[in-house]
């Protein structure tokens, strides 16, 4: 069985309404995708749920929209609020974080959602709709559908009478289930949820402060602590599931949404990005006592604690891996060595095999501008030259799984050449964030997926931000999350 982790990333951006899509996409439309995997998700229920009801009243004024100009009975609309409603169903609210610890694989529904702080609602595992049934049930009676749609008053009456009492009561459930639980004595509850025990001082140090300022709600469109702790949360709480998964025997694979790391900063100021985070984590645990069967089982997966973690960036038409990750650039200089780049180059060859097999070439990008110009400008392309010339002998030992390393190649030019003349080079390789990603985003466009090749794990990302501008518009893109989904299928198999 795979199991698949998602951190629902800030939760006042667009990855709530991300999420929603994308799953019901795949669910529709990729039934085999969902053959023997068990989706666990950390994130708000709060805005999980804002976002569910936001899209079901944009899609019925859509609906009333087509009635107005087209007079029809039946829309694509219908359609997407019944996918929906069938969504909910393989949802469950997990009510106690040991319960997910404890990796009972046939007790797993096809989604299980934990919120960490939403747990004093939830007193036993239920499903999504069960807990909301009486806000959601009258939305989502497809025979009332079909009716009303031969009524546009009706539909008026649906999106401004009932709808409204169903956030009125939302609002309502919230404040009486959810904020108000917190306000009267709101830490000493907290120390009774089942995750309090796995969260570290700088976490409970951050919740005192919300909850004295009685900001424990989500902070939609904007960087706010609330926001930072929560994400941060949901990502250390995954790290954690992915160890005690890989106890099991079974190698976890996690899907990060977008975080704010200004808002992370606010209550960890050393957070810079997912990959370092994650590479940190890993670094810190392995040597931790609770878990000292790990090394047996990374080693079983031909891992190892020091493995060099570097960004990849998958598109369809090729990938980009980064030497170094988010290092400001007049510090490039104590990252960027031979040492650094054989490893980089080694990671970049086990991933174009998984990827591509050995269909293609791998080109690096020039150090310096003009690649140096024989040496003028730099002298740190001979040592390059010396390491992919190493490289390349020794993978032509292996004649049947020989891929050729090229380069290295001025930034400024290589991709417009690729283009048009390189269209067996799959990978390149960049020294540092923007030389590399400027190009990647410019031609991938909306389609990239970030990926922290060399953890025990695998842990992809979509390519954007938290795209605080276009919260609630119904205007986010799933491309590249959906890639995410077909990255995993391809590096798990």
């Amino acid at each position: 069985m795979d199991i698949i982790i998602i951190t629902q990333g800030d939760p006042g951006g667009i990855s709530s309404e991300i999420l929603i899509k994308s799953l019901i996409y795949k669910f529709n439309n990729c039934q085999n995708f969902f053959f023997n995997k068990k989706f666990i998700i950390f994130g708000s229920i709060e805005s999980f749920i804002k976002n569910i009801l936001n899209l079901i009243i944009l899609n019925l004024e859509q609906l009333k929209k087509g009635l107005y100009i087209n007079n029809i009975k039946e829309t694509e609309t219908i359609n997407n609020l019944i996918k929906l409603d069938n969504f909910l169903e393989k949802i469950t609210l997990i009510s106690d974080i040991n319960f997910l610890f404890s990796i009972n694989k046939n007790s797993l529904s096809l989604f299980s959602f934990y919120d960490p702080f939403f747990e004093p609602v939830i007193k036993n595992n239920i499903s999504f709709k069960e807990i909301f049934n009486n806000f959601l049930e009258k939305i989502f009676d497809t025979n009332i559908l079909k009716i009303i749609i031969d009524d546009i008053e009706k539909i008026n009456f649906l999106i401004y009478n009932k709808l409204e009492k169903i956030l009125d009561n939302y609002k309502t459930f919230l404040n009486k289930n959810f904020y108000n639980f917190y306000l009267e004595d709101g830490f000493e509850k907290i120390k009774n949820l089942s995750s309090f025990k796995y969260l570290k001082n700088y976490h409970i140090h951050s919740i005192k402060k919300i909850i004295n300022k009685n900001i424990f709600y989500v902070q939609y469109s904007k960087n706010h602590i609330t926001n930072g702790l929560m994400s941060e949360i949901y990502l250390y709480f995954s790290a954690i599931l992915s160890i005690n998964i890989i106890k099991f025997g079974i190698k976890p694979s996690i899907i990060t949404l977008p975080v704010s790391k200004k808002s992370i900063s606010l209550i960890f100021n050393k957070f810079i990005g997912q990959t370092e985070y994650f590479q940190n984590f890993f670094k810190k645990y392995y040597y931790n006592f609770y878990f000292t069967n790990l090394k047996k089982i990374l080693l079983k997966f031909n891992l190892s604690e020091k493995n060099k973690v570097n960004m990849i960036f998958y598109s369809d038409n090729f990938s980009l891996l980064l030497v170094t990750t988010h290092v400001p650039l007049l510090k490039l200089k104590n990252y960027i060595n031979e040492r650094t780049f054989s490893k980089a180059l080694i990671n970049g060859i086990e991933y174009f095999k998984k990827i591509y097999g050995t269909n293609g070439k791998i080109a690096v990008l020039a150090l310096n501008p003009h690649a140096s110009d024989n040496y003028i400008i730099g002298k740190e392309e001979k040592w390059i030259k010396k390491v992919i010339k190493k490289l390349n002998e020794e993978n032509k030992k292996n004649k049947n799984n020989y891929i050729e390393i090229l380069g290295p190649y001025p930034a400024d030019s290589i991709f417009s050449k690729y283009s048009n003349n390189y269209d067996d080079i799959k990978l390149f390789i960049s020294f540092y964030h923007d030389q590399g990603l400027i190009p990647f985003k410019i031609l991938s466009q909306s389609g990239g997926v970030n990926i922290s090749f060399g953890l025990p794990i695998l842990r992809v990302s979509p390519d954007h931000g938290t795209a605080f501008d276009i919260v609630f518009k119904d205007k986010a893109n799933i491309d590249s999350t959906l890639k995410c989904f077909e990255i995993i299928e391809k590096l798990n198999n």
